[in-house]
């Protein structure tokens, strides 16, 4: 059997072989041994980055920024992630942070993205005067880094330093309405051996008054499984999502995802 040594070589050839699926999951085989290292987890940002799954760039990049904070080309795969996930503000920050350790890529993407984050706010002012904003769906990428589990309306945990992210989108199936689903930052899944906190859920809304949009669960995986259990509350402030609040009805659970 191959060692760490051996796989994270081979994985580094196929990386400059382009071949950046396969050295993807190479690296995420280390990971999923326990190999943690801010080169591996960089790399496998690129790798993702490249074959456009940007939840898992994020996810490798923000790991590698986990083990160095002054990690400049992390910093900056992870402003690209960000902003095709649609969180400009935030890969303005890492842009700027990235060009400020002296990333030459960074310096770049920071001075072309204030142009994007101005006319994303022009847009949002101009619906919000109208009274025509509607909180755009189709690719939301909500960063928690606080969450509270509240059983039968009492809280019974509080969590002030755990990482999650809510991934909303179309709906993956091609049907109506989206998909949610919730990925950990803190580690891998110990079971599923992956980063998914909550398989994809098929949603669509039901209302959206103000500054709320309330999604609720339909039809049923591929296993017969029902989404009617599930609903997710998303409060915002003009686009700026403030909370995401995920109730499991059958089991009176509602989880509250927080910045």
């Amino acid at each position: 059997m191959a060692t760490a040594n051996e796989i994270f070589d081979q994985a580094n050839v196929l990386l400059k072989q382009t071949k950046f699926t396969e050295a993807s999951s190479l690296y995420m085989l280390l990971i999923q041994n326990g190999v943690e290292d801010e080169i591996i987890f960089a790399n496998k940002a690129v790798c993702d980055g490249q074959t456009r799954n940007f939840v898992d760039s994020f996810i490798a990049s923000h790991n590698a920024i986990k083990i160095d904070p002054n990690f400049a080309s992390a910093i900056n795969l992870r402003g690209v992630a960000n902003q095709m996930l649609n969180n400009i503000t935030k890969a303005e920050l890492d842009y700027e942070r990235a060009a400020d350790l002296g990333d030459s890529m960074a310096k770049n993407n920071a001075v072309q993205i204030k142009y994007k984050r101005l006319g994303e706010l022009e847009k949002k002012m101009a619906g919000a005067a109208s009274g025509n904003f509607k909180l755009d769906l189709s690719n939301i990428f909500f960063v928690s880094n606080s969450h509270q589990r509240l059983e039968n309306g009492r809280i019974v945990s509080d969590n002030p330093n755990s990482g999650r992210a809510i991934r909303i989108e179309n709906n993956i199936n091609g049907g109506q309405g989206h998909t949610v689903s919730i990925y950990s930052l803190d580690g891998i899944h110990p079971v599923w051996k992956n980063y998914l906190q909550m398989s994809p859920k098929q949603m669509k809304v039901v209302s959206e008054i103000n500054n709320k949009v309330l999604l609720a669960g339909y039809g049923s995986d591929t296993n017969g499984e029902s989404f009617a259990n599930y609903e997710l509350a998303i409060k915002h402030d003009i686009g700026d999502i403030e909370s995401i609040e995920l109730k499991i009805k059958d089991r009176n659970i509602a989880i509250v995802y927080k910045k």
